[in-house]
């Protein structure tokens, strides 16, 4: 049953593709949430200079 859980946490995580986040996998779309986070901050530091 261990190896059904994890397979389908596999399939749901990586490959299901969400409507509610784009149609991304919830692991492509924290990818995206994360790469906007570093350009929020990269652009708030570069004001301060």
């Amino acid at each position: 049953m261990k190896k059904d859980v994890d397979s389908y946490m596999k399939y749901y995580n990586l490959e299901w593709l969400h409507s509610a986040n784009g149609d991304l996998s919830p692991v492509e779309f924290e990818n995206s949430q994360i790469k906007c986070s570093i350009w929020i901050v990269l652009y708030i530091h570069s004001m301060k200079d």
